[in-house]
């Protein structure tokens, strides 16, 4: 819809790849989210000394954090300054469609793969 109302505008594929980052970004944070609960339950399911137990889950929430953010920042820049095209705007809207279906198969791996 977008491409027809902006068609004549010259920015039309940076609009379009605006939207489509705005929503794998979101996505992405629901699955982020989700496994970072994940993984504080599995922490406190493993039955270590109160003390250990609040620095891992304060260690754990930073990594996945900061290593999330660094990669979708990085990503981000190279897509907007090399890579965007219409053709990428749609594998990046695909992307984000497939992703958000299979969000709690994502968790569940990442979730089951990080070493508590």
């Amino acid at each position: 819809m977008l491409r027809t109302i902006f068609d004549t505008n010259p920015k039309l594929i940076y609009i379009v790849a605006g939207i489509n980052i705005v929503a794998i970004v979101f996505v992405i944070y629901t699955i982020i989210e989700k496994t970072v609960c994940n993984v504080i339950k599995r922490i406190q399911e493993s039955g270590i000394p109160e003390q250990i137990m609040s620095r891992e889950i304060a260690g754990a929430q930073y990594r996945i954090w900061f290593w999330s953010i660094v990669v979708s920042v990085v990503l981000i820049v190279l897509y907007l300054l090399y890579w965007c095209s219409n053709l990428g705007n749609d594998i990046i809207s695909i992307l984000a469609l497939g992703i958000s279906v299979l969000d709690d198969e994502i968790v569940q791996i990442i979730a089951d793969n990080y070493k508590v």
